[in-house]
């Protein structure tokens, strides 16, 4: 059965050696102590129709302030000035009719889906919440900070009091162990043009250009027919589908250092299947379960050539089952993530794992329940590699490549939005080491 592939792809703070954390960016908490009775303690009422205005603290750095009024909301909003990055915008929400805060919300990175929360608790205490695209990594967690006091303190004292109970390591890898995978993106974006999709092609052990179902050699007529988008054609080696192109990759990483590539009769070696929603006699006439074999075969390919004898799937260690996030949705046993989960969990899996890149197996339920000649299955259809990494100024890039072209990542999580995705992990090696 045919299948699809793809790829997707920060530090504004530092820890110094003592565990303090500085952040890259101006505070703002000098200037905010200077507008504070006028801004975040006065009236509501008389907060909203101030005009936007340029503050300069005791350090000289400038601020923007600036307030609105949206829906029950009065809002406060504190900005490094003269400035495109989002870094350091820091913003006050207050209920429009009693008066009473309801929120901090800062930006700590050059990010704007990387946000902190800053909550009134109890007394003394303060609540914090960390998210990653959407998804909270960190859900009320306390501290010792009365609110109030928060309102005109730096960011890295609120991080200096949970130190320990927040994961501020997120916010700033180390973007020299990223080196690797941006060079295997730039690789493979350099090798795209050799490529065509082609319905069930891929390159066999000895980098050859055949079918997957039947082993025959690819029609050159019909590699040569897809080419005819205005490409070189003598830079043309052939045709892949999704799990194909997955193979492609792969083999890049393998021959290198074993001297061949991956067998395509391995990569279809049956792996454990989800327990709900599948009767096992529809594995073979269904096909249902390939993109799911295939990437662990190849994750298992890559770990039998990191330790230099053969590992299967099941030993191999690769599956990503990961569960950081509060509220969502997570890991469901060989089915995967929600796609709609999929870009906060690449950010944290890449802030914790540097030099990792990743396949994926889609999936999506088809068929009706209880209609045995249409039976309700769980079909992994198409195949997808995802590298994640942090560029030289700490962003958080992804890049994604599918059936041998590169997918903006908007559309791909658009167009997978009700599907579920399985993901294995895979080390990516140095450039010298990785040529597909």
């Amino acid at each position: 059965m045919a299948l699809c592939l793809l790829v997707f792809a920060i530090p504004s703070a530092l820890m110094a050696a003592s565990g303090d954390i500085t952040f890259q960016f101006p505070e703002s908490d000098s200037a905010r102590g200077m507008i504070a009775e006028r801004w975040l303690f006065a009236p509501v009422e008389t907060v909203a129709p101030l005009k936007s205005a340029i503050v300069t603290d005791m350090y000289g750095d400038s601020f923007e302030v600036s307030a609105a009024k949206t829906g029950n909301l009065v809002s406060v909003t504190v900005k490094p000035a003269y400035t495109d990055s989002v870094a350091g915008a820091w913003r006050l929400d207050r209920d429009a009719e009693s008066g009473e805060p309801v929120s901090i919300t800062v930006t700590p990175v050059n990010d704007p889906s990387i946000i902190l929360t800053i909550r009134p608790g109890s007394g003394a205490k303060t609540l914090i919440d960390l998210s990653l695209y959407g998804l909270k990594v960190r859900n009320g967690v306390p501290f010792g900070m009365a609110f109030r006091s928060v309102l005109t303190a730096p960011l890295s004292s609120v991080a200096a009091l949970t130190a320990k109970t927040v994961p501020w390591e997120l916010l700033f890898p180390e973007t020299l162990r990223y080196g690797n995978v941006a060079a295997g993106v730039s690789t493979i974006r350099a090798r795209l043009p050799q490529l065509v999709y082609l319905d069930d092609g891929a390159f066999d052990d000895a980098g050859k250009p055949v079918l997957i179902s039947t082993g025959a050699p690819q029609d050159p007529k019909a590699v040569l027919e897809a080419a005819k988008d205005g490409r070189d054609l003598s830079k043309v080696r052939g045709g892949v589908n999704c799990s194909g192109f997955a193979k492609w990759i792969v083999d890049g990483i393998v021959k290198p250092t074993a001297g061949s590539r991956t067998f395509i009769r391995a990569l279809e070696r049956q792996t454990s299947s989800p327990e709900t929603g599948f009767t096992e006699r529809y594995r073979d006439p269904n096909d249902v379960f390939f993109g799911l074999d295939w990437i662990r075969n190849l994750a298992a390919a890559v770990v039998s050539l990191e330790l230099g004898h053969t590992v299967y799937p099941e030993d191999a260690g690769a599956d990503v089952t990961d569960e950081p996030f509060s509220g969502a949705t997570g890991y469901e046993t060989d089915v995967g993530y929600k796609v709609s989960e999929l870009m906060p969990l690449l950010y944290w899996l890449a802030a914790r794992e540097p030099g990792h890149w990743y396949l994926g197996a889609l999936s999506e339920e088809l068929g009706e329940r209880g209609n045995a000649k249409n039976p309700l299955l769980r079909y992994y259809n198409h195949v997808a590699a995802f590298f994640p990494w942090f560029d030289e100024t700490g962003r958080f890039r992804l890049a994604v490549f599918e059936s041998a072209s590169e997918t903006p990542v908007s559309a791909f999580l658009e167009n997978n939005a009700d599907d579920w995705i399985f993901l294995v992990r895979l080390d990516m090696p140095p450039p010298i080491r990785f040529d597909p």
